[in-house]
């Protein structure tokens, strides 16, 4: 098996790599998507 050297040995240091948000920053786009996914047609 080959290594590719680009990935950690270590699962934190692979996990760091990825990029992370905090979920206030897209809370007001899931609140409205819900609001229309629970609306009902009358």
């Amino acid at each position: 098996m080959v290594k590719c050297p680009q990935i950690p040995n270590e699962v934190d240091e692979w996990l760091d790599g990825f990029y992370t948000f905090s979920i206030y920053q897209v809370l007001p786009q899931l609140i409205e998507l819900w609001g229309l996914n629970v609306k009902t047609d009358v």
